[in-house]
């Protein structure tokens, strides 16, 4: 079974005729690519227009905006923002989900109609369709594999469709059309008099408590369960994972990782399209389900980049049988047809 791993580095060149070298992030259509992780807070316009609907995660941005020069990345400030147990961190790490996913479902939207739905995603779907059985795995919020994927008559119309048929997706970081259903932990002695803002989960976020449960998106309200006698109020929130760094669960239903577990041991070739290989709870998963003659296909934009990615599923106690790293990033390797070979390798 062939196992294709996407990165942030696919959705941002997924694009064959609108390359980053031509059409940088500041210029025209290139202002609505899909941002890499160090990009999800760019000080343009666009990305503060959307930040102005959830204005506790502004007080943030300074400090995640790319600057030059910044020794800490993203993921290691909200991660350690995230650590942080007061009731104003928490509304700011909720008001980061909903900037979020606000932002990559209007990127997508504006970066589509741009492209005009001609994608790499599209392209390799196409190249591999006629492969061996193929499973995909990404940690990207968007869904633009997913719109490659309707092309060939694969849909998703509920949660569980993902992991069916002849293309099942596992998307652990979660997506923009993706909800996980929340309950209100209300304090033991609440004033009577307090009214929880039970449909505002950014003020309410420290009495939230994730459920494992997730659903494509719907337009509904709050519901309420009773819980030992007791009303609970339950709510819906997006079901994104933040960015942070030492990530140790994965934000998906727990029956795709069940299901993922399974496919991993069918695997004996990866090809991996603009992931840094950093998710070392996914390497722990990988190497300990993975066969002994695995080959892998590192395309990450540069071959210093693809060389880091296989060294660390090496570093991770993945045995690889053979390793390329390719020279290109997602267009070039589209365009060139590179994953032809490596499928009949």
């Amino acid at each position: 079974m062939l196992m294709v791993i996407f990165g942030a580095g696919a959705s941002y060149d997924s694009a064959s005729d609108f390359l980053a070298a031509v059409y940088p992030r500041n210029t025209g259509p290139g202002q609505y690519r899909p941002p890499l992780a160090e990009g999800l807070f760019e000080q343009t316009r666009f990305f503060r227009d959307i930040a102005d609907k959830y204005s506790h995660c502004q007080p943030l941005i300074p400090e995640l905006a790319p600057r030059s020069g910044k020794i800490v990345s993203i993921e290691e400030q909200l991660h350690e923002i995230q650590q942080t147990a007061d009731d104003i961190a928490h509304s700011q790490i909720m008001a980061v989900r909903y900037y979020l996913k606000d932002l990559i479902q209007n990127c997508q939207i504006q970066w589509l109609e741009h492209v005009t739905r001609v994608t790499n995603y599209r392209a390799l779907l196409n190249q591999i369709r006629r492969s061996s059985p193929v499973c995909f795995v990404t940690f990207n919020y968007d869904t633009m594999l997913e719109t490659a994927l309707a092309d060939v008559g694969v849909g998703a119309q509920g949660i569980e469709d993902y992991i069916r048929g002849q293309f099942p997706v596992f998307k652990l970081h979660g997506s923009i059309d993706w909800e996980c259903q929340v309950q209100y932990e209300i304090p033991p002695n609440p004033d009577p008099f307090a009214k929880l803002p039970k449909h505002n989960p950014i003020l309410s976020a420290h009495c939230l408590r994730e459920l494992n449960i997730f659903r494509k998106q719907r337009e509904e309200k709050d519901s309420i369960w009773e819980k030992d006698g007791k009303i609970v109020p339950t709510g819906w929130i997006p079901a994104l994972a933040i960015p942070v760094a030492s990530k140790s669960h994965f934000f998906c239903p727990v029956q795709h990782v069940n299901a993922l577990t399974q496919k991993i041991a069918q695997v004996d070739k990866i090809l991996i399209v603009g992931w840094r290989a950093t998710e070392c709870h996914f390497l722990e998963i990988l190497s300990r389900g993975l066969g002994s003659s695995v080959k892998a296909l590192a395309v990450c934009g540069k071959t210093e980049d693809a060389e880091k990615s296989l060294a660390r599923l090496t570093g991770a106690g993945i045995n690889l049988v053979s390793q390329i790293a390719d020279p290109g990033g997602f267009s070039d390797f589209i365009v060139n047809r590179r994953v032809i070979p490596f499928i009949a390798s």
